[in-house]
């Protein structure tokens, strides 16, 4: 999900496991115009399909916008992920994260990463 406000010019885009859920709510609830756009944790790619398809006029507006999101601790964010595979059934990794040590994940998670792109 994205936080998309057109009269302050700026996309906020909610990466997974960043605490961003708390960014996203001040930004709604003290921002008039603050809109949520996509669903789940939409990448910059699909803010930017969004947008692309709407229209050459729409694309001029994304491409002035100023965007930005949250990062968070590389170590904090992959001990945070792999408790969350492990702890819920329905994570696409859960089968795999529960027969690895955290040990092993770091260089799991790398190898995933590259099979997708995540911009």
């Amino acid at each position: 999900m994205a936080i998309v406000n057109d009269d302050k010019k700026f996309i906020f885009f909610h990466l997974y496991k960043c605490g961003g859920t708390s960014l996203r709510t001040l930004l709604k609830e003290n921002l008039e115009g603050s809109q949520e756009v996509l669903t789940g944790h939409a990448l910059p790619r699909d803010v930017k399909y969004y947008y692309d398809f709407r229209g050459k006029k729409y694309q001029d507006i994304y491409n002035e916008m100023f965007k930005f999101t949250v990062v968070r601790n590389p170590f904090d964010f992959l001990l945070s992920t792999y408790h969350y595979a492990k702890a819920y059934k329905n994570h696409f990794w859960h089968t795999t994260v529960n027969k690895m040590d955290f040990n092993d994940f770091p260089m799991f998670y790398i190898k995933q990463s590259k099979k997708q792109s995540f911009c």
